[in-house]
Parts: structure tokens; C-alpha cells; sequence
């Protein structure tokens, strides 16, 4: 007897591949972040070294040593506490504070806190030049925390925020790596957005994929924004390796923080929209993109800023000037809106309930681990939003799949059971 042709084992096999896939993606998730901590990468004893050569392109502020000059790693906001791998040296190893710049300030616009004793260090001031500044304490420095606040881009820039530890002598200090182009941290922050890349370019190949079998404008919308996401991580990898560039950091802006959460909500929007508003959507969406790109392409990138990114970290959306910004909030309002909103909307018409659970998760865990951003612990940050896009794609590689059918008609297709006489 012939076997039946039939849906049912091509749905299957789909369905466990996509189930197997998200399962490796998921123990790399959980496995990334532990890699610094198991295989010791990413300690101080790697992280600061000296510099041999500074060139007008190296910004920030440095600890001016005898072997050389150490940089300090800065943030935009004060720390609510103490970091933990801030430079520890001995008093008798600082001989000047060295700040660089594009163009320095006034020696009173940086300040030398001891946060032990909150009081203010004097500083007097060595060498200066338009592009940098000596700065010596007044007095050789006591064991205890400091903060070193330096201003940038003038008296309407902001302010960098870094710390150092002197410890007692014979402390243990931080140890100092005299090759500064081959830490590890740079290999493992390049790694990270790699391996987003490489996660969110498969999810919309798999996407695009599944136009073979059945046609869907959701599925074109949900890989662009994947490609998007994808294109956004590749920037910051490449940057992690070579450093921020003005058209790098623009193409990392567009791709990421304007588009690719406008393009995942559509996809979302299209389930829900009648014919003519999907006309609507597409028409709104494309004019929408192609004045995101001028308006990203004519914007001035602060040089100073992207020079003074720490790090393993991104520059701040600062960096961007312009009205750019007012893209990114719209078009991420919308996105968000659809993503969420429309999942929420969905689940309460009863219309496709896991897979809009799955949409709906994965958005608010891409939205939870963006925020952890803030905190600078950009391992967490990148393996939550690659948990967040996987829990979106197991929801959008479902959506119009057609459902398994139950045991008795899986056998009939089989020809393992005689089929049912149909009713008169």
C-alpha cells in the first residue's frame, strides 16, 4: 500500500531541529558568562598595562609610572561602589596624573577626591600642553580608595569618573601587563557580540527558510530585524578589536538602536493588521527607515567621546549628535509596542498562545538585559539578549506552522491504521 503523502513528519522534523538548536544556543547562554571566571580571564592582572607610545589619537586619563604611563578605565556616572578591579599601586609608584584630551580644560575642572576621609586632594599642576595635562598630588598620597573626576568637551561636555586604590606597602598590587595589545579581554569582549552575530544571522536564515513552505510577510519583517541585530553585534566585535570609528559607530546606531526592534514589531504588527493596514505599515516603515539612514548619515559623531569609551563597552548614545535620537525613540517605541503589546493581545484572544508567550518573554528579556547595561557587566548583557532573541525565535519559527496531528491521524497517514469512514 502507498504511504500518504502528508505535512506531519516534515513539521516533526522541522520542529525537533529547531527544539535541538535552541537547546545548544541555550547551554552556550548559560556557559558564556562563567568563561572569565573558570578560565581566569578578564582579572586586573591582564586588564591594565603600560603604554609605550602615546600618540594624539590616545585620550583619558593615565597614572604616570616609572615603566610608563598606566591608563585608568572611566565611567560617565559616579559609582555607587567602589569597583572592585580599580588600579591598586603603591603611594611611592604614582608620580602624575596625565589627562589627554582633544582639548584640555582648566587645571580646576579636575578634582581628586579621598573617598575614606571625603575630602578633596589638592593637585598642582607639571607640564601642560593644549592636549594634556601633568597633574601631581600635593602631598604623597595615603592608603585608601580615590576618585579622580576629569571633564571633557568643555565647560557643556560631561564628566569621567575613575578610580585607583593605594594600597600599604607590601600590599598586593595589580599586575601590569607590558604588552597592552595582547590582553585577553579584548579576544573574549570580541567573542561575545561574535557570537551574537553568528546566533542571530542562523535564526534569519532559519527564518527565511521557512518561505518554502508557506509565504509570510512576518517572517521577511522578523529575519530583517534578526540581520539587523546581527549587524549591530559584528560593529561592536570589529570595534573591540581595531576601536570605535565614526562610520562604525553609526552603522552600530542605526542597526541596533534604531532599527531592529522597529522591524521585529512590525513582523508582529503584520499578524495583527488587516490588507490595508499592512499597506499602511510598510509604506510608514519604509519612509520611516530611509530617514533614519540620512538623518544617522549627516549626524556628528564626537571623536573625544568614541576615544573615551572604556574598554569592552560601547560608546553612549551621546556620542551621536544631532536628532537622531528622536528615530531611535519612536521607532523603538513602536517596536516595542507591537513586540509586546500585540503578544499580550494575541494571548487574550486566544490566537497563537505559545508562540506569542514565547514573542512576548523573549522581548522582556532583551528589554531586562539592555538594562543591565548600566551596570557594565556586558557579559550578562549580551547573553541575556541572546536569550531574549532565541525565546522570540522559537516563537516566530511557529507562527502559521501547521499544528501536529493527534496519534490516530498520524497513523493513518502512516497507513497504519484504516481511515475513518467519513459521515453522511
Amino acid at each position: 500500500m502507498p504511504r500518504p503523502r502528508g505535512r506531519a513528519p516534515r513539521v516533526e522534523s522541522y520542529r525537533t531541529r529547531v527544539s535541538i538548536g535552541l537547546g545548544v544556543i541555550a547551554l552556550l547562554l548559560v556557559a558564556i558568562p562563567f568563561v572569565p571566571a573558570v578560565a581566569g580571564v578578564g582579572g586586573s592582572t591582564v586588564r591594565y598595562s603600560y603604554e609605550p607610545r602615546l600618540t594624539k589619537e590616545v585620550t583619558g586619563q593615565f597614572v604616570s609610572t616609572a615603566h610608563g604611563p598606566v591608563k585608568l578605565f572611566s565611567w560617565s556616572d559616579p559609582q555607587t561602589s567602589f569597583p572592585q578591579d580599580s588600579l591598586r599601586v603603591h603611594a611611592s609608584q604614582i608620580g602624575s596624573i596625565l589627562v589627554r584630551a582633544a582639548a584640555v580644560d582648566s587645571v580646576s575642572a579636575y578634582q581628586l577626591y579621598d573617598l575614606g576621609r571625603q575630602r578633596r586632594v589638592p593637585l598642582l599642576l607639571r607640564t601642560s600642553t593644549p592636549r594634556q595635562l601633568a597633574l601631581a598630588p600635593a602631598r604623597a598620597l595615603a592608603p585608601g580608595r580615590y576618585s579622580f573626576v576629569a571633564t571633557h568637551e568643555g565647560m557643556f561636555g560631561g564628566r569621567d569618573f575613575t578610580y585607583l586604590e593605594v594600597v600599604p606597602p607590601g600590599s598586593p598590587i595589580t599586575a601590569i601587563s607590558s604588552r597592552p595589545r595582547a590582553t585577553a579581554p579584548a579576544v573574549l569582549d570580541a567573542l561575545l557580540p561574535l557570537c551574537a552575530t553568528l546566533v542571530a544571522l542562523a535564526f534569519a536564515v532559519l527564518l527565511l527558510r521557512s518561505l518554502r513552505r508557506r509565504r509570510s510577510g512576518e517572517k521577511v519583517l522578523w529575519a530583517t530585524g534578526f540581520f539587523l541585530f546581527g549587524l549591530a553585534a559584528a560593529c561592536e566585535a570589529a570595534a573591540q578589536r581595531t576601536g570605535w570609528s565614526p562610520g562604525l559607530f553609526r552603522v552600530y546606531y542605526l542597526a541596533g538602536g534604531v532599527l531592529t526592534v522597529a522591524f521585529l514589531g512590525a513582523g508582529s504588527a503584520w499578524l495583527l493588521l488587516p490588507k490595508r493596514g499592512r499597506d499602511l505599515l510598510l509604506g510608514g516603515l519604509a519612509v520611516a527607515t530611509a530617514a533614519a539612514i540620512v538623518t544617522v548619515a549627516l549626524a556628528p559623531v564626537s571623536t573625544t567621546a568614541l576615544a573615551l569609551t572604556p574598554h569592552g563597552r560601547p560608546p553612549p548614545n551621546g556620542a551621536l549628535g544631532g536628532q537622531a535620537f528622536l528615530w531611535a525613540i519612536a521607532l523603538n517605541t513602536f517596536g516595542t509596542v507591537f513586540l509586546i503589546g500585540g503578544s499580550l493581545y494575541a494571548i487574550v484572544r486566544r490566537r497563537r498562545i505559545r508562540s506569542n508567550v514565547w514573542i512576548a518573554a523573549g522581548a522582556i528579556v532583551v528589554a531586562l538585559a539592555t538594562g543591565l547595561s548600566r551596570t557594565g557587566s556586558y557579559s550578562f548583557v549580551y547573553a541575556g539578549q541572546l536569550l531574549g532573541i532565541a525565546l522570540m525565535f522559537s516563537g516566530f519559527a511557529f507562527v502559521g506552522e501547521a499544528p501536529a496531528p493527534r496519534s490516530r491521524e498520524r497513523e493513518e497517514l502512516r497507513g497504519l491504521r484504516p481511515a475513518r469512514a467519513s459521515r453522511a
